[in-house]
């Protein structure tokens, strides 16, 4: 947390709502991220089955899109939908600054960033395939696909 001095539990800017003057609204939700452990946990957890690339990917989305990835990721492995595996957006951006992800702001001064992930990473397709096999039509290969996935990603 000491690289980056605004990274919050929110994000990296205070939440808009906050009511208290900014140099102690962001002491106080730097210090909600710093007893965050098993949010950020849950959150490298999913993002060790996302592949790196090169550059920022800004079409894969945001933070805040990819902290609730990570919450459909965490209920699904658990075999518990109804569980509360809540990620805020600064653990999430926490964990992936730790497993050495790049991280460039949305735009100025908001608390969500986008990401060096590939959209073509197992956990994303998984997701799509997942959603697919809801539907009443529903190819064998992809419910053939998403059972290795499945399996690689410890389902």
């Amino acid at each position: 947390m000491e690289r980056w001095p605004t990274l919050n539990h929110f994000g990296f800017e205070v939440s808009p709502q906050a009511k208290k003057p900014y140099h102690i609204a962001l002491a106080e939700n730097r210090e909600l991220l710093a007893k965050a452990v098993d949010e950020c946990n849950r959150a490298a957890q999913f993002l060790r089955h996302v592949d790196k690339r090169k550059t920022i990917n800004s079409k894969a989305g945001s933070s805040y899109g990819l902290k609730h990835q990570v919450e459909y990721f965490s209920r699904a492995r658990s075999g518990d939908s109804t569980r509360n595996d809540y990620v805020a957006n600064g653990s999430f951006i926490c964990a992936a600054l730790h497993l050495g992800f790049e991280v460039r702001a949305t735009h100025l001064g908001g608390p969500n960033v986008h990401l060096n992930v590939s959209s073509r990473s197992a956990v994303f397709e998984w997701r799509k395939l997942r959603e697919q096999a809801r539907g009443i039509y529903y190819d064998p290969k992809a419910r053939q696909r998403l059972a290795e996935l499945e399996a690689q990603l410890g389902m």
